[in-house]
Parts: structure tokens; C-alpha cells; sequence
């Protein structure tokens, strides 16, 4: 079975040797941009791509489980041990990566919009109104006989899982469903993340949060690549997605344009990601709100998850099943 991580471009900085660094500093000193957008430098990108893809399955793995223990995620700690954040689809995983691209930069944006007055003033510089940024989609294969510990396959499935993780108050609660670990507070999956690590799972299933459609997260943990046996094995193929999103438009959703590459032909996707209110509350759209089965204080003893979701055209490629 395929399954794929996606990086941003920008990253692979930490992965390439002295050489390809140096070459990376010139162009980006020769360049008003990003420069892998540039054609001029499209053989660096290429090298510099293929170059991390040469380091083999034993280093990538090293290197981003290092990362993700470090910074964390949906389903892991941070500061704690590594997940390979991984999809059955390669334009699943680029989505989950462009969404962290973009709700890390928003803010950023935002506050140089706000001064950008003074900044033409100062140095003759407009601040775009668009967000753009390559996101490299790494394939590996994984071994058939692995385990997969699937978590939300049913209500049953997540009501057992949010119990054992301590959850339980709220599971008794007539209101509760499976967007109880989908929300954008990462406080309940993170629970759960640690709990499977402690029960020894090696494989872990689940829905993505950001789509309705069956094809999952497929995340490794360190525990699969205990005792030197790697379940992975990194092939040479690779996917590159360039993203450009307008997150200050005045429309109800942010609107993604991305052009793939790598597939069997290229091809120009518009995907459309729901907005979310600065300052949400239990009656804005996307917000469902969760009270223990035994509450006193609603107001104090709920819990608010806020779902934010991609929705795709119906000609998506991607739409129609999981790719193996």
C-alpha cells in the first residue's frame, strides 16, 4: 500500500548538504520571490528535491519524526515522541499541510495589511493580498502485513476510545458524536494520541478533520520503527503541489487554487476552506459545543469544538475512493 507525507519545500533547507545549501542562499539572494517558483532555478528545485529523496527511508523517517515530537500535532504531544503525519492520498496530505500554512501565516498577514500605509512609505513595498507556497508530497510504501488501528470507524469506536482517554463525562452525554475529535483544539486527540502510544500502537487510522471524505490519515509512530525495522520504504516518485490561497478575499470561505504535478498529467484544482469566526462562540456556524453528561455550569464545563473543513469540486480526481 502507498501512503504520503507532505513537506513544504521550504523545509527541505534542513535536509540538503553544504553544496545545495550555498546554492539556495544564491538564489534566494538573486530572487524578488520565492525562487523555486522562478523557471529559471526549476533544475535546483529539482536537485534539491531529489536529493532529500536519495538520503533514503531511514533518514526522512529520523528526520521527521525528530520534528513532529519536537513541535507536536494533532495526535501527538509535543515535546513527546514522533508521528509520521501521513495519508492514503497524496492531495489529501498537501491539504493538511497548506491548511497549517496558511492559519500560521494568517495572522502575520493580517497585522502587515494593517501597516502596509507606512510600508509603501518606508520602502516602497505593496503586501500581497495572496498566500503562496510548494508543498512536496513524499510516497513511501507500506508493508501489507502492518496492523492498522482504526479509531473512528463508527460511534461506538471513538465513544470507546474517548472513555479510555478519560473522556467520559462527555460520552454519556446525549449530544456527543464523532466531531468530538475533529475540532481545531487539539487537547482532546492529543489525550487520545498519548494513550495509543502507552497501549503500544504502531499504525493508527483516522478520518481527516479537515473533509468529509472516507480516505484517511495513515500515522506511523515511533513505536513502528523500534528494533531497526522500518514498515516504510521511501520510493522515488514524488508529487509537487503549488498552492496559492486569497485568505483576505471578502468571501465566506478562503479560496485555494492548486496546480498538481506529478501525476499522470497536470492539472489546476480550486478547493474552498471554510472561514472561522476571530472569536468564535457556541452559536457560530461550524461550532458545536459539548456538556458533560453531568454539568452544573454549562458555560464553564462545556467544551467548544470549532470544525473547519475543505470542500472540494466534484471533478476532483481525488474525490472517487482511495489510491493504492
Amino acid at each position: 500500500m502507498r501512503i504520503y507525507r507532505a513537506l513544504n519545500f521550504r523545509s527541505f533547507i534542513h535536509l540538503v548538504d553544504a553544496d545545495l545549501t550555498d546554492q539556495w542562499n544564491r538564489a534566494e539572494g538573486d530572487s524578488s520571490q520565492n525562487w523555486w517558483f522562478s523557471g529559471k532555478y526549476r533544475g535546483l528545485k529539482e536537485e534539491v528535491i531529489n536529493h532529500v529523496i536519495q538520503m533514503g527511508t531511514e533518514a526522512i523517517v529520523e528526520e521527521s519524526l525528530y520534528f513532529t515530537s519536537l513541535g507536536g500535532g494533532r495526535w501527538n504531544l509535543p515535546k513527546s515522541h514522533g508521528i509520521l503525519y501521513c495519508s492514503e492520498n497524496p492531495l489529501l496530505s498537501c491539504l493538511e499541510v497548506a491548511y497549517h500554512n496558511l492559519m500560521e501565516g494568517l495572522p502575520y498577514l493580517r497585522q502587515l495589511k494593517n501597516i502596509e500605509d507606512r510600508i509603501r512609505t518606508s520602502i516602497n513595498l505593496s503586501v500581497p493580498d495572496e498566500m503562496r507556497f510548494l508543498i512536496v508530497v513524499l510516497v513511501f510504501n507500506l508493508r501489507d502485513d502492518e496492523k492498522l488501528r482504526e479509531i473512528d470507524t463508527s460511534l461506538g469506536r471513538v465513544k470507546s476510545v474517548c472513555d479510555n482517554a478519560g473522556f467520559r463525562n462527555y460520552t454519556g452525554s446525549p449530544g456527543f458524536d464523532e466531531n468530538f475529535i475533529f475540532g481545531n483544539d487539539y487537547s482532546v486527540t492529543q489525550t487520545i494520541g498519548a494513550m495509543l502510544y502507552g497501549q503500544n500502537s504502531r499504525l493508527i487510522g483516522v478520518r481527516s478533520a479537515r473533509t468529509d471524505h472516507p480516505i484517511r490519515l495513515i500515522l506511523p509512530t515511533e513505536r513502528a520503527f523500534y528494533g531497526g525495522s522500518s514498515p516504510l520504504k521511501l520510493e522515488l516518485d514524488y508529487y509537487e503541489f503549488e498552492c496559492q490561497v486569497q485568505p483576505l478575499a471578502p468571501t465566506h470561505c478562503h479560496e485555494l487554487s492548486i496546480k498538481a504535478k506529478g501525476m499522470t498529467r497536470e492539472m489546476e484544482i480550486d478547493i474552498h476552506l471554510d472561514r472561522v469566526r476571530r472569536r468564535p462562540t457556541a452559536r457560530s456556524k461550524g461550532v458545536k459545543l459539548y456538556l458533560p453528561s453531568n454539568t452544573r455550569s454549562p458555560k464553564e464545563d462545556g467544551r467548544m469544538v470549532v470544525l473547519q473543513k475543505y470542500h472540494l469540486p466534484s471533478e476532483c480526481p481525488f474525490r472517487a475512493g482511495r489510491r493504492s
